[in-house]
Formats: structure tokens, sequence, C-alpha cells
């Protein structure tokens, strides 16, 4: 219906982008290029595009209860460890989030990041004791 309504507006000549009509044959290689309808699942369906299947994307909360956990049962390990664990797990997860899901966690105070102004490779990451309420 929106693109029946776009050719209507284009062949009318109500049809405006950037303060210029716009003709059918410019929609028509406008939405080529863009590839804007390639979502679009009746057309999928229809076959006048191909089907794209979208993952969903990874929750970054079980990344993070991953990194989590492993720091709970190591204690102690080298940030680049951390990292390339998760990347085994979740290869899908850029090495940039993970980093970021860690420095999280710091904030959090649920890890601690041991040199954090050295380079990656030379940081460490260790379990922040949680205090027992009533104890």
């Amino acid at each position: 219906k929106t693109y029946q309504k776009l050719v209507n507006d284009a062949i009318c000549g109500d049809l405006v982008l950037n303060f210029e009509p716009l003709s059918l044959s410019k929609l028509e290689e406008l939405v080529r290029e863009t590839e804007v309808l390639h979502q679009c699942v009746l057309l999928q369906e229809l076959g006048v595009v191909d089907s794209i299947i979208i993952l969903p994307p990874l929750p970054l909360a079980e990344v993070k209860e991953f990194l989590f956990n492993l720091v709970q049962h190591h204690q102690i390990l080298g940030q680049e460890t951390l990292i390339k664990q998760a990347k085994t797990q979740f290869a899908d997860v850029e090495t940039a989030k993970i980093a970021t899901l860690i420095e999280e966690l710091a904030k959090e105070q649920k890890i601690s990041v041991i040199n954090p102004n050295a380079k990656p490779q030379e940081r460490s990451i260790c379990l922040v004791p949680q205090t027992v309420a009533g104890g």
C-alpha cells in the first residue's frame, strides 16, 4: 500500500524529495538502489526479492552473565583471557562490546579491573567480594 501511494504521488507530481518533484522512474531507481523493500515479507514470499534470514540479536545480558560467572569461578584472570573465553562462547559479539560489558561489571562493583590504565593485555580482572547482609 505504501509503495502504491508513493507511485501514485510520483505520477501526479505530488512526491517531493529535497524540494524537487520525484518522477516515477527516479522513485523506482531510488527503491532499487536503497533496497528498502527487500525486508518486505510479502515480496519475499512472492519471490520478487530474495528472502533474508535475520537472526535476532543476542541478548547482551546473557554475555554479561557469562563474563561474571567466569570471573566468579576463576576469582582472577587476565582481561584478554576473559574476552577470548567470551568470544569462544559468543562468536557474534564484538570484542569492543565485550570490553564494554566488563567495564559495566566493574562500575556495578561486581568485578575489579587491576591496572585499568595499562594495555588490555596487561590488565587482570578479579571478583569483588560481596558483603553478606546481616552477617
